[in-house]
């Protein structure tokens, strides 16, 4: 392609060197004829084509002298594909940070949110701490001074007095019952206001071996019956799970009944 090139520039450079020829070749100056000639020669379009033909040459010609003009556009172009990927990675580099800034903004606005709750949740229970503290200190004021027994001491001072005629020798068996029947059934309404509960097993329930006391046990000879209170002979008194009194019962015990031995007729 290159020898192509070279051969047609060789071609125009000998043509235009004819001409040029031509051109120089002296022209007597006295024939009119021959001035308006040449200088139909200068304005025509032909020989402006000519000119801009021949500057084309050699340019090209300097083309095809510096051999290593295409491989420095092949290094510029190189160059220019190499600053396009770094630009590009500045790019994606340059996104990737923004987004990263965006995520940590993120994450400080939410530790900076659960700090702020955790400070007034630890305030909120300091003041808790604090008001449960004193109401303990309040109450074990109270105890250390005896307060709390104000109210026990009352109930009982009430019974005293309302059953202590109950001494007196002129009353008689029935009026000493009745009262007595009432005085435990204020004692009742005492524990119960108190927390506590009157507790009597009736006959048959099963036993429950942690409030009651096994007084006495009656054998029998059905199984069903087997570890079931009989009779319950003293009550017992609970609060929550605390034994303040423990209830006192009979119990039943299964005991296999002897067959009697048989007598032989005569």
């Amino acid at each position: 392609m290159v020898q192509e090139e070279e051969k047609q520039i060789s071609e125009q450079k000998d043509a235009a060197s004819g001409e040029d020829i031509v051109g120089k070749i002296p022209v007597p100056a006295g024939s009119e004829e021959e001035k308006q000639e040449k200088k139909q020669d200068e304005n025509d379009p032909l020989t402006e084509l000519r000119e801009e033909n021949e500057k084309l040459r050699q340019e090209m010609a300097e083309l095809v002298k510096n051999k290593d003009l295409a491989d420095r556009f092949d290094a510029a172009e190189k160059q220019l594909q190499e600053l396009s990927a770094v630009m590009q990675t500045v790019s994606q580099n340059s996104k990737e940070q923004a987004e990263l800034i965006s995520a940590l903004t993120t994450k400080q606005e939410s530790n900076e949110r659960k700090l702020a709750q955790a400070l007034r949740e630890n305030a909120n229970f300091q003041i808790q701490v604090r008001s449960g503290m004193q109401h303990d200190l309040e109450e074990l004021k109270t105890r250390v001074s005896g307060d709390q027994f104000i109210p026990l001491l009352k109930e009982i001072s009430e019974m005293y007095v309302d059953y202590l005629f109950l001494t007196e020798n002129d009353l008689s068996a029935d009026e000493i019952r009745k009262n007595l029947k009432m005085m435990f059934s204020q004692m009742e309404d005492f524990f119960e206001e108190n927390g506590a509960q009157v507790c009597v097993s009736q006959e048959g329930s099963p036993r429950r071996s942690r409030f009651c006391r096994v007084v006495g046990k009656i054998p029998t000879d059905d199984p069903a019956k087997h570890n079931t209170v009989a009779k319950s002979r003293k009550p017992g008194i609970i609060r929550d799970k605390t034994i303040l009194q423990s209830e006192y019962v009979d119990l039943y015990v299964y005991e296999e009944r002897k067959k009697e031995p048989q007598q032989d007729e005569n």
